[in-house]
């Protein structure tokens, strides 16, 4: 009977073990040794505040596109395309020098703001972690959930 609850135990171990082996946890910081930003890109889900994310407003869509040596940023703002500087020191990232094109539309439902607080976010930005659903980017102010895209 011993025998058969230790194999049973060391079964349940195994297979949480398994389960959660892709996983960095979310507060820990850490990135797995095969996760590169370089030559990926994303789509954003969520932003803001941990506890008050934001989905994107419907019909707007943010990427993020890191370049092969990722020390370049690149993608679509939800009106203006946009780039920038990257750096990246383990999980620590700063993007820098963000520019963006000036295409004129008027506010439509607040995607103008939803722009300017994706763009404040990103310029912000202190380090990065990898979850089970994507990348995040923890900002001094907040947070950016992307998927793989």
């Amino acid at each position: 009977m011993k025998r058969h609850i230790v194999i049973a135990a060391s079964l349940i171990i195994a297979a949480l073990s398994i389960s959660t082996a892709g996983c960095a946890s979310r507060d820990s910081g850490r990135i797995s040794d095969s996760f590169e930003l370089a030559g990926t890109s994303w789509h954003l889900q969520s932003y803001g505040l941990a506890s008050q994310q934001k989905t994107l407003l419907s019909s707007t869509e943010i990427t993020l596109v890191f370049d092969g040596n990722a020390s370049h940023i690149s993608g679509n703002a939800g009106i203006n395309l946009y780039g920038g500087d990257c750096e990246i020191h383990g999980s620590g990232i700063s993007i820098s020098q963000i520019y963006q094109t000036q295409l004129g539309s008027p506010d439509i439902s607040g995607v103008t703001q939803q722009e300017n607080d994706y763009l404040t976010l990103l310029a912000k930005a202190e380090r990065f972690s990898e979850d089970c659903c994507g990348l995040i980017i923890f900002c001094d102010g907040g947070e950016l959930h992307f998927v793989s895209g």
